[in-house]
């Protein structure tokens, strides 16, 4: 017979709990908590998940919540062991912390520090959005003591704008009828500027020399700080099918492949203006070949491309941007010539800019084809000093420093916004889709006579463009606030427009509304001399009520009407929306009008109106842009708009 179990003593109990307690990991809640702590706290070495402002909150954040549930489970231990693990954590803890930018944590209590130099810098448009997040971890990283030594603030602008400020010394127009105002309408006067290409910087220095402003730019001063090929983005089924023989490394030229692709795959091709971006007038190297000859192949792709954007039912985008921006709202499919890094930014389904904010899934549609003779972007950082300019040498210094810091790519590289550095050998590419990084980039500048020759020839091959302005004459523009009313600021702006008529194009003018049963009154038919369009349009009468969308139908017929067999047509149309438009047409009305007429309309919304005031609600159709002025800028918006309509001698 067993003898009965005797109960333990209680001292012996109590050490093997406390053996129990020593050899328990940790409860799933505290687990979960110190996992999720350290995941927070190691957010702050990543480039892409987190913006780098939030980067010390999530790290101190995370180190809390790991400290709390280790802590609340240390407690359990004995009592040299509570200290063991604490004096661990707190160890670990300050590793993390020496890890963290300490000008990031320091800045915001650091009374001590000098106030920063303030940097300006010049971005292209494409690829604006990837550079700005460069210059953000340079304002993190150029400090000294603590102390941020410059205060970075960008900004983009396109070419021709950059172009027209550089060619006036970048400063204030005296006269009042100037279609630009560089400081107004362009923007401050940049202390450095990423430039697209060498060329441009050639260019640049040039236009500064001519305007007064030798120094402003030193040539030997300009640095190289990447590159990226030019590809043609073709649709990943096309290129299965057999396009190019199924190989992403094309022999052909450029003309032979655009051909293929139309003729063979029923692929259409699209691209940006090339009169806007150096990625375009590289293009029209491709298309025209070295000489840039008038007419022959060139002018008849100039012809297909002006077909295939009508038939798209976009107006000619400005850049890879715009372009990209409309491909990723399309249900058909189109091969576009764009730049590698441009695709990029497609491919990872981010915010391409400012008018394309919108996140999406990834895109692998469309995969890139190279040539080795397409050439490439070599994006140059220049640096301008300014002879008014006091703080010259400061920002001169801080400019320097951070073309050493975007060309050397030891603290921050510009693969991860799509661009290949200068040292790049192959390797992995922010949004790399189908990508061959073994690809080598030549991307040999064009001369300044080349350059311009290009730009000539693609002037003179282009089709014809009828651009038909409808000014908005009732009561409400001719108001005035102790300046020009916004009629006669509208009236300055036909002005600057109609500078850029080419030889081959052909303008109309009507103002609306009109008494009556017309929703508007002729000033000039199509094709009319506009040579005093200034003037008649001032003679004009005000009158009352507006049918916007009656007047849009008018302009399509009208357009449709007078088309050539080749051409592009558009509509330009400006309005304060203060009039609710009356008449019984409707805006699915104007939608299907501008379809079937291939017409392209503007609307440059002025004064109170926004391009979501209730007379332009319904027109939002891939032919509609709607463009928004405040009065001072209704000149420099013609100015802009009609450079890209009219490709023409200004």
């Amino acid at each position: 017979m067993s003898e009965p179990s005797r109960p333990e003593p209680a001292h012996e109990q109590a050490v093997d709990d406390k053996a129990a307690k020593d050899r328990a990991g940790l409860h799933p809640i505290e687990s979960l908590a110190c996992g999720a702590g350290f995941v927070l706290a190691l957010l702050q070495f990543s480039d892409w998940v987190v913006e780098p402002r939030w980067r010390p909150l999530l790290a101190l954040g995370g180190m809390a919540i790991a400290i709390a549930a280790l802590t609340r489970w240390s407690w359990t231990r004995g009592r040299r062991k509570r200290w063991a693990y604490l004096g661990a954590m707190a160890a670990v803890c300050a590793a993390l912390v020496v890890t963290i930018d300490p000008p990031r944590l320091v800045l915001p209590w650091n009374r001590d520090c000098a106030d920063p130099v303030s940097l300006t810098v010049l971005l292209p448009e494409d690829g604006a959005i990837g550079f700005e997040v460069a210059l953000t971890e340079f304002n993190a990283w150029y400090t000294e003591d603590g102390c941020r030594r410059a205060e970075v603030t960008a900004y983009d602008a396109p070419w021709p704008a950059v172009e027209k400020a550089l060619a006036a010394g970048w400063a204030a127009v005296p006269s009042e009828d100037a279609a630009l105002q560089p400081l107004r309408d362009v923007g401050p006067r940049p202390d450095l500027w990423i430039a697209e290409s060498r060329t441009q910087v050639e260019a640049a220095a040039a236009m500064l020399g001519g305007a007064g402003e030798p120094g402003a730019l030193d040539l030997d001063d300009s640095v190289r700080v990447g590159t990226t090929p030019l590809v043609v983005a073709v649709p990943a089924e096309d290129l299965e099918d057999g396009f190019n023989g199924g190989s992403q490394r094309a022999e052909a030229p450029l003309p032979d492949l655009i051909d293929a692709l139309g003729a063979e795959y029923g692929t259409p091709v699209l691209r940006p203006d090339p009169m806007a971006t150096h990625a375009g007038v590289l293009f029209l190297r491709n298309l025209y070949g070295e000489d840039a000859v008038h007419g022959g192949v060139g002018a008849r792709l100039e012809n297909q491309l002006v077909e295939w954007t009508a038939a798209a039912g976009n107006p000619l985008p400005v850049n890879d941007t715009a372009l990209l921006c409309q491909l990723s709202e399309q249900d058909e499919e189109f091969a576009a010539l764009v730049t590698e890094a441009s695709l990029a930014r497609y491919n990872e389904g981010g915010p391409l800019g400012a008018d394309c904010a919108l996140r999406g899934d990834r895109h692998t549609d469309l995969v890139p084809v190279y040539g080795e003779d397409f050439g490439g972007l070599d994006y140059q950082a220049a640096r301008f000093e300014w002879a008014d300019d006091p703080w010259s040498g400061e920002r001169g210094e801080a400019a320097a420093a951070l073309q050493r810091w975007l060309a050397d790519a030891e603290d921050w590289n510009l693969s991860s916004i799509g661009v290949r550095d200068n040292d790049f050998r192959g390797g992995q590419l922010f949004g790399d889709v189908a990508f061959d990084e073994a690809f080598a980039v030549e991307a040999e500048p064009l001369g300044a006579e080349a350059y311009e020759s290009l730009r000539v020839a693609y002037s003179r091959n282009r089709p014809p463009t009828d651009v038909l302005l409808a000014i908005d004459r009732s009561g409400t523009m001719s108001g005035r606030d102790g300046g020009a009313s916004r009629f006669e600021l509208a009236t300055a702006g036909v002005e600057a427009a109609l500078r850029y008529l080419g030889e081959q194009d052909r303008a109309g003018l009507w103002t609306f509304p009109m008494e009556g049963v017309e929703s508007h009154y002729q000033v000039l038919g199509i094709g009319q001399d506009a040579s005093g369009a200034g003037a008649l349009l001032a003679d004009t009468e005000a009158s009352h009520g507006v049918d916007l969308h009656q007047v849009l139908v008018d302009g399509a017929a009208e357009l449709e009407a007078a088309r050539t067999e080749q051409g592009f047509s558009a509509m330009v149309v400006l309005t304060d929306g203060a009039d609710l438009d009356t008449s019984p047409t409707t805006a699915d009305q104007v939608l299907e009008r501008l379809d079937d007429a291939e017409v392209n309309v503007y609307l440059i919304a002025v004064g109170d109106a926004s391009c979501r005031s209730a007379p332009f609600d319904g027109l939002d159709g891939p032919r509609v842009t709607c463009l928004e002025a405040r009065e001072d800028d209704i000149t420099a918006t013609f100015d802009g708009l009609f450079d890209a309509l009219w490709s023409g001698d200004a």
